[in-house]
């Protein structure tokens, strides 16, 4: 025989309801009226603590956990939602520490186990969540939170597989599990298996996490229109999702629809004005209209990603905000050789316009053929050397931002003379002009953006087999790097002879034309006054700009652009005609 509810039970009841249906004041002031009739109904008061929660009126909440803990002192579900609270608040000590104080109290609740995992995952003890959120799951066998959170641990562990393994079984349950589905798909691109992720990414129907990594897979993939739809479509669903804005600018970008990719990247910024790496994707938009105040302004944002300060940058030295120096200012390359050749033109121009000494610290590649730039102002110096006593550091790629003039157009290096007549003594023997190729730049396959580049600006070499056929010419190779192996067209080769760029510039400066992808050996080219015909990605980088097939930094350089996508063929036949028609 079951008694009736009283009174009080009746209240409470329909404090829960009004609860259950969003009317979180009223079901305070019911919680409350409880709590006066039954001072110590536990359920009411963790409640009353969740209902305050949501109205964002934390102080109450945890004063009215904790009066009933001071009354209760083993009451597990006031200490779980105590942690629940702590943990909203990011006091992640208090937090673990109310979790294991209800998982010791109750060991057979998963909730507190679920709680705890979360705690030692957001502090970075993910082993240790793993263990938490499996204890969770075997405590509650039907409830899916518990495996997918596990699953998203063991995808930040590094296991893909016990990742898969967790996201399948959660979806046995709920098929429609967008958390799972969305950690399932970035398990399977971990593991290489693109189209499955593009399956689990596109079963997970609403999920705005899942929508923008379905947009990211489509844009590595090349399939730029595709991700621009799929970037759409979440935003159209959630108007707010910053990271939305942030693929959907850089499809924009991609499909040379700029004033739109502009656009979008304002609006996730207004959402997310922190957010480093959309701020520096903004820049190339901004840079490449030619909007250089604010382009540079934002490509600042460079410098607030999270990553390792380079190791030939001493540790104690702080960064330059434009005062005062009583010692020399390090300015010292950050990027790739092409970025630092492009750029070092502007260390002498910044040491001469504020009056100060700069130390430039260059690749070691670089050192030698820089040594010119050497002044009473300007001392260049290799990674690999001592740092002579600075008194702040500065990267190079900031320094245009601080310039009067945008450009300083080249010619600003020149190449060892005597090398260079060698050079044209050995190239004399070959017939007609003496023209050097550069068909792929650097794979750096330890980034996931620069190599996705690199497939784009990079092409192979038998592509570019139709120039032999052009009369008058002989073909000169200035390949490096893996590239440099490929077959299919018949080239005259020197690079076993040429140790770092000081070499390939006395190569390049007796040569009567460089033609070359976006690589470093094309800036070279370009920063010697050589003339220099670069073969473009349709996407080309910002520098090269918009609409023309000239460049403001380097008056010797001629651009010759993709016309869509991948298409190498057209750039080589537009260049072959080129040459045939070259006086």
């Amino acid at each position: 025989m079951t008694s009736e509810p009283d009174g009080i039970d009746q209240l409470f009841q329909q404090a829960v309801l009004r609860h259950q249906q969003g009317d979180l004041e009223g079901a305070v002031g019911a919680y409350r009226l409880v709590l006066t009739l039954r001072p110590q109904a536990a359920a009411a008061v963790v409640n009353l603590a969740i209902a305050l929660q949501g109205l964002n009126r934390g102080a109450e909440a945890e004063r009215a956990l904790r009066d009933v803990l001071a009354q209760k002192p083993g009451l597990a579900e006031a200490e779980n939602s105590l942690g629940c609270l702590c943990l909203e608040q990011d006091r992640l000590t208090e937090a673990e520490a109310a979790f294991r104080r209800a998982a010791d109290l109750a060991p057979a609740l998963a909730d507190p186990a679920n709680n705890l995992g979360n705690v030692l995952r957001k502090t970075g003890r993910l082993a240790e969540a793993a263990e938490a959120f499996r204890r969770a799951a075997a405590l509650a066998p039907d409830h899916a939170q518990p495996l997918s959170n596990l699953a998203a641990c063991l995808l930040e562990l590094g296991d893909p597989a016990g990742c898969i393994a967790a996201c399948r079984q959660v979806l046995e349950r709920d098929p429609a599990h967008g958390a799972a589905l969305n950690c399932l798909g970035n398990a399977l691109l971990l593991d290489g298996r693109l189209e499955e992720a593009e399956a689990a990414f596109r079963q997970a129907g609403d999920s705005a996490e899942a929508g923008v990594n379905l947009a990211g897979l489509l844009y590595d993939l090349e399939r730029f229109d595709e991700a621009m739809q799929a970037a759409w479509a979440v935003l159209d669903r959630h108007p707010g999702f910053a990271p939305a804005c942030n693929t959907l600018g850089n499809s924009l970008l991609a499909l040379g629809r700029l004033e739109e990719a502009e656009a979008a990247f304002r609006q996730g910024l207004a959402l997310a004005p922190r957010d480093a790496q959309m701020a520096l994707n903004f820049a190339a938009v901004l840079l490449k209209r030619g909007n250089f105040r604010e382009g540079w302004a934002s490509y600042e944002a460079r410098r607030l990603l999270p990553r390792l300060p380079p190791p030939w940058l001493p540790a104690d030295l702080p960064p330059w905000t434009g005062g005062a120096l009583d010692k020399p200012l390090l300015v010292h390359a950050e990027q790739g050789l092409g970025d630092c050749l492009h750029f070092c033109r502007y260390a002498p121009a910044l040491a001469e316009g504020a009056g100060i000494a700069v130390v430039l610290q260059v690749p070691p590649e670089l050192t030698r053929l820089l040594s010119g730039l050497n002044s009473a102002r300007v001392r260049v110096v290799g990674r690999n050397e001592p740092v002579p006593a600075c008194a702040a550091h500065l990267p190079l790629m900031s320094l245009p931002g601080l310039m009067p003039d945008q450009f300083l157009p080249a010619p600003f290096l020149t190449a060892d003379a005597e090398a260079a007549a060698a050079w044209r003594q050995r190239l004399s023997a070959l017939p007609g002009r003496k023209v050097g190729l550069v068909w792929a730049g650097d794979p750096r396959p330890f980034s996931k953006i620069a190599h996705l580049l690199d497939r784009r600006r990079s092409m192979r070499r038998d592509q570019l087999a139709p120039l032999a056929a052009v009369p008058g010419i002989s073909l000169v190779s200035l390949q490096k790097g893996p590239a440099a192996a490929q077959r299919g067209l018949a080239l005259h080769d020197w690079t076993a002879e040429l140790g770092d760029m000081a070499d390939t510039a006395a190569l390049v400066a007796a040569l009567d034309l460089v033609i070359s992808v976006d690589t470093a050996v094309a800036h070279l080219a370009g920063a010697l006054g050589k003339p220099v015909w670069l073969l473009s990605r349709f996407d080309g980088c910002w520098r090269w700009l918009e609409g023309r097939d000239d460049s403001p930094w380097y008056p010797t350089l001629r651009l010759f652009r993709q016309p869509r996508h991948g298409d190498w063929a057209e750039v080589v036949r537009q260049v072959a005609k080129a040459l045939a028609e070259m006086p």
